[in-house]
């Protein structure tokens, strides 16, 4: 999945970012993906929480000459208190611009004061799609799907109408904290479809964790097994992780690598299986989600070869292929 990142420059000259009424200066937005856009483009959302500062810029000036890059002017948007927009960065592009000048309104307002008269510190922040707030989904439609740059979600302009509103030491904004992402997403793989008794077949679990960073120290994830007493517990092998804990009906691996996979051997019980299966699927837990339609797998149990329904394959699984057919990544997750 895309990342996005957020920067603004303005052309005054000093060492705030500001922009400065009875100058005419100017504002850069720009946008940074770390790969480039989608087809049919990225739009992405910028909100300030500050009401009507859109209008402290020369909205109508931009729309008759429009200064930006790789963007498509016809899709932007403006929320419902014009505290914030979404434009759409167009197929293919790494990077986007849109350049507006400041807007020299009459002083005192009668209208708002509180933002257009004076030094207003607006923090412009990206805003995910899942994030918009409910009085804005009306207006705000059509966000991609990314992940926001937790080291540039947000950037701060500030407006005055001379410059001397700059000398102002105003306690400065906080930042809100960037979004948090969606959280790692688990994937559970096995194999084969039937497990021998009297051969002592190893089942093999595959998990893959995506769309996130695996927390020092490790993942912990849960998984419901009904059938676990089915296993030769003793026989188990871990690459990539460790058992947690093993519970009746389930148990917990701590995942230290993105792809852990666990092998597990049928056990010798001297029973007649007669049809019986073994389900293993992950559970809910802290950290992570799941992948709903990558979960988990079932294992028919029989007791010899000859059990096995003819024309059935029962050599194991490459669980790798399975996983790489999926396209299951970092950056695609589901």
């Amino acid at each position: 999945m895309v990342q996005v990142s957020l920067s603004t420059t303005t052309t005054f000259d000093g060492d705030l970012n500001a922009l400065v009424e009875d100058q005419g200066t100017s504002l850069t937005v720009r946008f940074d993906l770390d790969e480039p856009a989608p087809a049919g483009g990225l739009k992405v959302y910028i909100d300030s929480g500050v009401e009507q500062i859109l209008n402290r810029l020369d909205l109508p000036g931009a729309v008759a000459n429009p200064q930006i890059e790789n963007l498509n002017l016809l899709a932007t948007q403006t929320n419902a208190d014009n505290s914030g927009l979404a434009v759409e960065i167009v197929e293919g592009a790494t990077f986007a611009t849109v350049t507006l000048n400041v807007f020299d309104n009459p002083e005192p307002d009668t209208f708002l004061p509180a933002t257009f008269d004076g030094r207003v510190d607006a923090v412009l922040s990206l805003v995910t799609a899942d994030q918009i707030a409910t009085e804005d989904q009306g207006s705000i439609t059509g966000v991609g799907d990314c992940t926001i740059n937790p080291a540039a979600a947000s950037s701060t302009v500030i407006f005055a109408d001379d410059a001397s509103q700059l000398m102002d030491t105003p306690e400065p904004p906080t930042p809100p904290n960037p979004p948090t992402p969606d959280g790692l997403q688990v994937s559970l793989f096995t194999g084969p479809d039937y497990l021998i008794e009297d051969e002592g077949t190893v089942s093999a679990h595959a998990f893959l964790a995506t769309n996130g960073v695996i927390p020092e120290g490790g993942l912990v994830v849960s998984v419901e097994a009904p059938n676990l007493s089915e296993f030769d517990l003793i026989g188990i092998s871990v690459e990539g992780g460790e058992i947690e804990a093993v519970r009746d009906g389930g148990f917990d691996l701590r995942m230290t690598e993105y792809t852990t996979l666990v092998n597990l051997p049928i056990a010798a019980d001297g029973e007649t299986e007669a049809g019986e299966t073994a389900s293993f699927s992950l559970a809910a837990g802290e950290g992570y989600e799941i992948v709903a339609d990558y979960s988990g797998g079932t294992f028919n149990l029989v007791d010899t070869r000859a059990d096995i329904p003819r024309g059935v394959i029962t050599e194991p699984n490459d669980l790798a292929v399975i996983a790489t057919d999926t396209e299951i990544t970092p950056e695609n997750p589901s």
